[in-house]
């Protein structure tokens, strides 16, 4: 009976383990999605005539719902995370570093896809 508790208690550790690699991993793409949209929202081009910008409206239409759908996971991960902390995992100091970088990125690419937008629409 000692024994299989033991090994239940091994199963609920390597479980957890596994989670919290799940959502390391996500932390790490949805990082390399940011720095990937980033350059395109810091881009100048605001078109030279009337269909150019009517064309990078659209595009940056798509760029938007792309950031929206990021935003989605972000919430996810940050539930994720705040989970851990709240439940004193042993890594909740690196998880909180993490979950505050991945916040503030994608926090700064929403901002820049405002500014983006707004300067289109001058």
């Amino acid at each position: 009976s000692h024994l299989l508790q033991l090994v239940d208690r091994r199963g609920q550790t390597l479980a957890n383990f596994k989670d919290l690699m799940d959502m390391f991993r996500e932390m790490e793409s949805i990082t390399a999605e940011i720095k990937e949209i980033e350059g395109q929202v810091q881009s100048e081009d605001y078109g030279k005539h009337l269909f150019g910008v009517e064309d990078l409206l659209q595009k940056h239409q798509l760029v938007e719902a792309h950031v929206k759908s990021l935003g989605q996971r972000v919430d996810r991960v940050r539930v994720k995370g705040n989970g851990f902390i709240s439940s004193q995992h042993a890594e909740s100091a690196t998880i909180k570093k993490k979950l505050d970088d991945v916040n503030a990125n994608y926090d700064r690419l929403e901002t820049r896809s405002g500014v983006r937008r707004s300067k289109l629409e001058e």
